[in-house]
């Protein structure tokens, strides 16, 4: 079953109820919505990482750590809620329904007091399988417990494979086993402050900044150096290359170059092979930079993931934005991720129609398609979703998929240039009938 989300007054979203696939594109107007609906969607799927964090304290502290499922979640999950959104109490009420599957759900709603305060409800069937994990997890740490000291060794290993099953338990509960992150927008920002990234108080900045620049820090050390030093090893398996290679070509088209990270410093490194520090490379590579570069080591690694990208088409130029809707759909395809993407542009649309028709009629002429089209970047039709988010007069969230057709309603994908067109036509007939009348 396919997860939902049901948002109700919250914030700029008044009513908004989406079935999560694999590959969403939202689009609309500034301060409409989008990134609230994402960053619901991202909140509820971190939530299963919070449970498996109380789990795993008490596999380590047993009967030391009394705390219980659901209360011992409140505090932190309230405290998450705060940083992502900025707010802990509520001027109106609102409901948050998230739906994992028929029987797991999380429904966050706010107390009738005058200062409202966040509700958190679980479904029964949640609450029961955490608790008896809990179970599960006291009872392993007293066997452990009760290992000799000379047993060391043994005790890490047998504690290191619970931790493993009881986080696949988990995933099976929640009925989702990838990552979860998030590149937000204003991502060029994030290069030029290359050098002061790791005296920057990340407690200062918003939840999402910060915990995106924390991933920044942790995979910049894996670019030390060209890539062709970094990751050309004579140990990788031909097939394993052949992907690595069709990969990287991918990126240095998107990037016009090679990103590596050397002595503390970020360049890129040029067609023309000249090397370029990454504050002096155009405002679009800085933009694309960490969408590329993550894109391309989850791809390598083979992780399951779910990502939020937003605003992917900054500061490229159309042709560009082609490129890196059909290098999102190669990481949607890669190993079973999931992509949301949030989008001003009518081009990501056009490009994500190109591909989802390519998908759609490939079915039934499949080496044709693929000369104009590598299979491995089609959008499959059942596992896509595009969303307009509006505010004409009233706040809406409706799909732009044409049901029959199975591809974005050509009259959704640019409006505004219609409107454009029109205002031309009006403006060309009073020329017309200045030179009529003379």
């Amino acid at each position: 079953m396919m997860q939902k989300i049901i948002i109700k007054n919250f914030g700029p979203v008044k009513d908004c109820a989406l079935t999560l696939c694999n590959f969403m594109i939202l689009i609309g107007e500034q301060a409409t919505g989008k990134s609230t609906i994402c960053k619901c969607i991202y909140y509820f799927k971190t939530i299963r990482d919070e449970v498996k964090s109380h789990l795993h304290k008490i596999l380590d502290q047993g009967s030391d750590y009394s705390d219980q499922f659901p209360e011992c979640l409140y505090v932190e999950l309230k405290n998450k809620f705060e940083d992502l959104f900025g707010m802990s109490t509520f001027k109106k009420e609102f409901v948050l329904d998230y739906i994992y599957n028929d029987e797991i759900s999380l429904r966050i709603d706010t107390t009738l007091v005058e200062k409202r305060n966040l509700n958190f409800i679980f479904s029964n069937k949640l609450i029961n399988s955490i608790k008896e994990l809990e179970g599960k997890a006291h009872n392993q740490h007293d066997i452990l417990k009760n290992m000799k000291f000379s047993e060391e060794l043994y005790y890490q290993l047998e504690k290191n494979k619970f931790f493993m099953i009881m986080d696949k338990e988990v995933n099976q509960i929640f009925g989702d086993d990838r990552e979860n992150f998030y590149i937000p927008a204003g991502r060029g920002l994030l290069s030029l402050l290359t050098k002061q990234l790791l005296n920057i108080e990340l407690k200062n900045m918003d939840y999402i900044t910060a915990d995106f620049m924390k991933l920044i820090q942790r995979n910049r050390d894996l670019f030390d150096g060209v890539w062709s030093e970094v990751f050309d090893k004579s140990d990788i398996l031909s097939i394993v290359k052949v992907k690595r290679d069709n990969l990287r070509t991918n990126v240095k088209s998107l990037l016009k170059g090679e990103y590596y990270y050397h002595n503390e410093k970020e360049y890129i490194r040029l067609n023309n092979k000249k090397s370029l520090p990454i504050n002096f490379a155009s405002s679009g590579q800085q933009e694309i930079l960490w969408i590329v570069n993550l894109l391309f080591l989850w791809m390598i690694r083979e992780k399951k993931v779910f990502v939020v990208i937003e605003e992917p088409e900054a500061h490229l130029f159309p042709r560009a934005q082609k490129e890196i809707v059909e290098f999102i759909s190669l990481f949607v395809n890669s190993h079973d991720n999931n992509v949301m993407i949030t989008t001003h542009s009518p081009y990501i649309l056009t490009a994500a129609n190109n591909l989802l028709y390519a998908g759609k009629i490939g079915a039934i002429k499949n080496d044709l398609v693929q000369k104009i089209i590598p299979r491995d970047k089609w959008i499959n039709p059942q596992e896509f979703g595009a969303f307009m988010i509006g505010d004409k007069g009233q706040k809406y969230v409706k799909s732009i998929i044409d049901q029959e057709l199975k591809e974005i309603a050509a009259e959704e994908i640019d409006d505004t240039s219609n409107e454009i067109r029109n205002i031309y036509a009006e403006i060309f007939q009073l020329e017309v009938d200045d030179n009529n009348a003379e």
